[in-house]
């Protein structure tokens, strides 16, 4: 049986201060990236079926810059390999969102749009 062995201590006075700014930036990248879950939740609920916000791609995009960030710092291979090839497919689908948009834009204005219906005249009165 092993004793007085902890996997963290947070009253460790050994730590620099500037090795616990990078732990709690590491604590707020996993925040950030966890929280886009309950984005999704939120939205889906919302919408009574499962979808995935716009804002759910910009979450995982800032929380894995983060852990990105925290990773290479720390200089752990597992954590860098683990978080930098996301964002390729977080990338991709803020492309594909904006892609979409700029498309309906475009629509709108060649004239696309729904034509507006004409306002409605008041039916004469009958006496």
């Amino acid at each position: 049986m092993m004793t007085g062995h902890t996997i963290i201590t947070l009253a460790d006075t050994t730590i620099s201060p500037g090795e616990w700014a990078w732990f709690w930036f590491g604590i707020l990248g996993n925040i950030v990236f966890g929280s886009r879950f309950f984005v999704q939740w939120i939205y889906s609920e919302r919408h009574k079926e499962s979808r995935v916000p716009e804002a759910f791609w910009w979450i995982s995009v800032v929380g894995t810059t983060i852990l990105l960030l925290y990773f290479l710092h720390k200089r752990e291979l597992v954590g860098v390999l683990g978080n930098g090839p996301n964002l390729i497919p977080y990338a991709r689908n803020l492309i594909l969102i904006y892609r979409k948009k700029r498309r309906e834009a475009a629509a709108l204005v060649d004239g696309a749009a729904p034509v507006a219906a004409a306002p409605m005249t008041p039916a004469p009165v009958a006496e």
